[in-house]
């Protein structure tokens, strides 16, 4: 019965061991999947800022091209104030975008690192779980003791009272 016993002991540290392994294995799946979305928001960031660019580039040349059809300078006047406005707005436009691309990848990175400190907290929980179940296995064993304490066999013989040392006459 105490093989039994031990072998269900055994049984179930191992179950705890293996949730335990399974458990930091799904954090570092969704740790990598954080990691590949902020990766894929960031390059949506980094999209429209390249379009912010385009769009500042075409405003640009609308204006001097207005200009140079009403035979205006293009660089001087209200026309370069309308060039360098179009221009300092895409820019903060572009710097607002690459910005944000970058918060997001710190964002993705940060998320991965608390599932990675969680399914390293998971694994250590089932190995600790795992040990435990083992030692409470082996104090029960421990405490069931042998059937019939004191009689027949045993280093006292069969005079014995239980005591654990032979009973002097």
């Amino acid at each position: 019965m105490q093989y039994v016993a031990a072998a269900g002991t055994a049984i179930a540290a191992y179950g705890q061991y293996q949730a335990g392994k399974f458990q930091r294995d799904m954090y570092n799946q969704q740790a990598q999947q954080a990691e590949m979305e902020a990766k894929q928001r960031a390059i949506e960031y980094e999209q429209k800022a390249l379009n912010v660019l385009d769009d500042t580039l075409r405003s640009v040349a609308s204006i001097n091209a207005a200009a140079g059809s009403a035979n205006l300078d293009p660089f001087s006047g209200s026309i370069a104030n309308l060039t360098s406005y179009a221009l300092s707005s895409g820019y903060k436009d572009f710097t607002t975008l690459t910005r944000g691309s970058e918060i997001t990848q710190d964002m993705g990175s940060y998320q991965a690192g608390i599932y990675r400190a969680s399914g390293k907290m998971a694994y250590q929980t089932g190995v600790y779980n795992a040990i435990g179940t083992l030692a409470m296995g082996a104090a029960q064993s421990g405490s069931t003791g042998p059937s019939n304490p004191g009689g027949g066999e045993g280093f006292g013989g069969s005079g014995s009272q239980g005591y654990g040392y032979a009973q002097v006459n």
